[in-house]
């Protein structure tokens, strides 16, 4: 059988081949594959189980980094071993069919029912690896339109990070030209994100591909990060922007421009989407609103951040999570160098109770002016009020209240105050210091010139006692000589002194001596002249 196989293939390669360069590779045996006895080691029944059960696997459950990883398990030993059988023509084709048996039965697909736990758990680890995730697509449920319109929406944003401010700047520098504007950018509640948002008040976040409850475990099986992270991306669904330009034209530039483009580094892109003029957001609860006169590009800072949703293998939830720009104005607002002005969004207006009470009063003392007025309606006075006046007093009330500063604005006060005593202080310290300074530098002047008095006094002192008479024999007499070769010589000042002194005055002295032989040697020629002038 397998001759003639190899004769077919043979028969085939040579009707496919047209170049003479390489016939020789159909005829010649080293260039035959090998069968498939001679490719694999044949092993009898008692080896059945080392390539059919799952002890022997060679796929890890453990990815690089130490995560557990849901995949089939897969045995390499069945490219290297093959049972033995007799019928050598089905031996070729068997393994195919058992693998094929054991796919139908992973899927399903058969009648046999079983309760093993390796079937389930196998069925299980199909439908992990069909899974398909689509997490960055989250504009696939939107209408595609051939018309344009002066509003834009932008949605799917990572709103507890994102302000209205941040997308006017952003969508400021994609702006065409002058005349072009941006007349408004305005954050809305959707209808989603108010029932959601009303449930998390009560219960809590709400995971809805989440089957059965999480377990406190050190790792989060797959599927719980998976419904953390659906629950992460539905949140991005719970606001939307709709930006308002001052044409057709300048909407259209900026949908070219920014739809699908990355927001910073965040990982999250633009979702831009036409509004049509006759759709009204009246009814919908109004989170942010700016125009261009409430923004201030100097003091504008862009925020960083990263969507952990759609940028990393694990979502955290951030529900419960506190405002990480409030964190940071909190943590910057008491450094010494802060700018307390910048922390005034983060102060409480009045109590909206206090304003209630007061419009309740007003509200009560109207009614009884206008009960005793209709009482005394018949006498002839005639009573008028003026609703105006009583309405400015009250609002100047209400002003008088809320200009009244509240503690946290004492506390800044304080704090300046304090800062401002802090640097007065060390001004004042600074003076005391160079002051001192200068006291010191003089006090130091007068001493070292003191000192080079006294120094000079000390030597005219050893001057003179060098010259006094009385330690003549120092320098002159043998019995006071140093041996400073001697072992028990030991060097000092006046040793020192005296060696110098004596070699001065063995000097001075030799001068002398000289002076003194060169005059008697002269007198001595004289009178040998004179002696001789005699003779003759």
């Amino acid at each position: 059988m397998e001759q003639r196989k190899l004769k077919n293939m043979k028969k085939k390669k040579k009707g496919s081949i047209d170049d003479e360069r390489f016939k020789t590779v159909l005829n010649e045996p080293r260039f035959d594959a090998l069968p498939r006895k001679e490719r694999k080691v044949v092993v009898d029944e008692r080896f059945k189980d080392m390539l059919a059960s799952e002890k022997f696997a060679s796929r890890s459950n453990v990815d690089m980094r130490g995560r557990h990883v849901n995949l089939r398990p897969k045995n390499d030993l069945n490219v290297l071993y093959e049972l033995s059988n007799d019928d050598d023509s089905n031996s070729d084709f068997e393994p195919e069919e058992k693998k094929e048996i054991k796919i139908d039965l992973a899927r399903g697909n058969g009648n046999i029912t079983s309760s093993d736990e390796d079937s389930s758990s196998e069925w299980e680890m199909d439908e992990e690896e069909n899974e398909t995730h689509d997490w960055g697509e989250t504009d696939r449920d939107a209408r595609r339109v051939e018309w344009a319109s002066r509003r834009l929406a932008l949605c799917n944003m990572e709103w507890d990070r994102i302000s209205a401010t941040d997308i006017f700047v952003m969508i400021s520098s994609f702006k065409p030209p002058a005349p072009a504007a941006i007349r408004s950018v305005t954050i809305y509640k959707s209808d989603f994100g108010q029932k959601r948002l009303e449930e998390e008040e009560r219960m809590g976040p709400k995971l809805t591909k989440l089957k059965k409850p999480v377990e406190d475990t050190e790792e989060m099986d797959e599927i719980t990060r998976e419904a953390m992270r659906a629950y992460q991306l539905e949140r991005m669904r719970y606001y939307y922007a709709i930006i308002e330009c001052d044409g057709v034209e300048t909407a259209s530039c900026l949908y070219e421009a920014c739809d699908g483009v990355e927001f910073e580094s965040s990982a999250v892109r633009l979702d831009l989407r036409f509004v049509p003029d006759e759709m009204i957001f009246e009814n919908n609860s109004v989170k942010e609103r700016v125009t261009e006169e409430d923004i201030n590009l100097n003091a504008f800072k862009p925020k960083n951040f990263e969507s952990a949703a759609l940028s990393k293998s694990s979502a955290k939830l951030t529900w419960d999570e506190t405002d990480p720009e409030r964190i940071k104005a909190e943590r910057d607002a008491f450094l010494p160098d802060a700018d307390l002005d910048q922390v005034q969004y983060l102060l409480a207006p009045c109590s909206s109770d206090e304003e209630n009470d007061e419009t309740g009063k007003s509200i009560a003392l109207l009614k009884e002016a206008k009960t005793e007025a209709s009482k005394k309606a018949d006498s002839v006075m005639e009573v008028t009020w003026d609703v105006e006046m009583t309405d400015d007093t009250i609002l100047n009330n209400k002003k008088k209240k809320c200009s009244e500063p509240t503690p946290w604005e004492k506390y800044l006060e304080k704090r300046k105050a304090k800062r401002k005593e802090r640097k007065a202080m060390i001004a004042e310290l600074k003076k005391k210091q160079k002051a001192e300074m200068i006291e010191s530098t003089t006090e130091n002047n007068i001493k070292s010139s003191a000192k080079s008095k006294l120094k000079k006094d000390v030597k005219t002192n050893e001057s003179d006692y060098i010259d006094d008479e009385r330690f003549k024999a120092l320098y002159s007499n043998s019995a006071f000589a140093v041996d400073q070769s001697h072992p028990l010589f030991k060097s000092s000042k006046l040793a020192l002194r005296q060696a110098e002194e004596k070699q001065k005055r063995k000097a001075s002295s030799v001068v002398e001596d000289s002076i003194e032989i060169l005059a008697n040697k002269l007198k001595k020629k004289a009178d040998n002249a004179k002696k001789l002038k005699k003779n003759y």
